[in-house]
This record gives C-alpha cells, structure tokens and sequence, in this order.
C-alpha cells in the first residue's frame, strides 16, 4: 500500500498535497498532517485520506476546507448509486468550486486505481470515460480539496461499495476533523 504524508504549520501551509516520500520534519504543535493511506489484504485492499490538527484545534481556514469536503464527500456518495452515471457525479462535485476550491487528484477512482477515474468538470486533466456505477463496484471518493493559489490542500476520501441508493463505507474512522495529542 502507499502512505504518502506532510505536515506543515496551520497558520503558514505551503503545499496542497501529501509527499510521496516523507521529509525528516517533526510534527510540531499546531501542525496540519496530511494523510493517504492504502493497505490490502489477501487481495482485498483500501484507502483512508485525513487531515489532522497537531496539539490544537484547527484554523478557521482549515475548518471552512474541511467542512466543503466533508459536503462535497457526502454529495457525492449519494449521488452515486447502481445506475448513475460517472457524468452525474462529475456535474455533482461543482460543489466544490462553488465553495471556492479545486482540486488536484482524481475525485473518484475504483479500488486500486481502476476505473471509473474522474475530476470535476472545471479541473479535468484527462478525458474520463462515462461509465454506469454497477451495484457492489468498490470505489474511493476523494475529494481532496485545494486553495486555488495551491499553497494549501487537505485529503479527505475512503473506500466505499456503490448500492442501489448511494454508497455504503467500509471505513469505521469518524469523517470529523480530529485533533491529535496535546
């Protein structure tokens, strides 16, 4: 699996997403640490993207991120369901540069990096294939948001199963923002 990860201070972010090799920095009380964590398991595998506040409760700025994320995660994940199409999904994640932000990675891939993969239609990179969600396709929402100077950026996303009326986590971790140590 992977484990990409950065931290840098709340009040002076000057990345938008996790490093794919990890620096020797410390962690540091009032940190941001950016988090994409894969693992798999007799071929079964997963992914969990979190941010989290080191020490102290998050910044405004950081809190106002977390929180379009967080709508534009549970958006999405009710607009895909068995029958929708990844064009749907994809006109459904304007939510996010409604709120002011953009994004970097693909919005929503399947497990492993197979299809669908998708951005939104104001920040696609590449032309995506439409594609019908089937009942039972194991997908990741990733809607790892960005400023649009990309001095700042969180993940959030997890690993979900598309069903008939939306799609149903196989993650436990809570989606709120969590502070960690003291």
């Amino acid at each position: 699996g992977i484990h990409f990860m950065s931290s840098m201070p709340m009040r002076e972010p000057d990345f938008p997403v996790p490093a794919q090799f990890q620096s020797g920095r410390r962690l540091q009380k009032g940190d941001a640490l950016i988090t994409e964590i894969s693992g798999a398991y007799s071929g079964y595998s997963g992914q969990i993207h979190r941010t989290f506040s080191i020490g102290e409760e998050p910044t405004p700025e950081w809190r106002n991120m977390h929180d379009a994320a967080l709508e534009a995660f549970g958006v999405l994940a009710e607009v895909i369901k068995a029958g929708a199409a990844t064009t749907e999904a994809e006109e459904a994640a304007e939510i996010i540069h409604e709120r002011g932000y953009s994004t970097y990675d693909d919005l929503v891939h399947g497990v492993n990096q197979y299809p669908p993969i998708f951005q939104t239609k104001t920040r696609k990179r590449h032309n995506s294939k439409e594609m019908v969600f089937r009942e039972n396709m194991v997908i990741v929402i990733q809607p790892n948001l960005i400023t649009h100077d990309e001095r700042m950026g969180l993940q959030f996303g997890e690993t979900l199963v598309v069903k008939k009326h939306g799609c149903e986590s196989l993650n436990a971790y809570p989606r709120q923002w969590v502070t960690c140590g003291g």
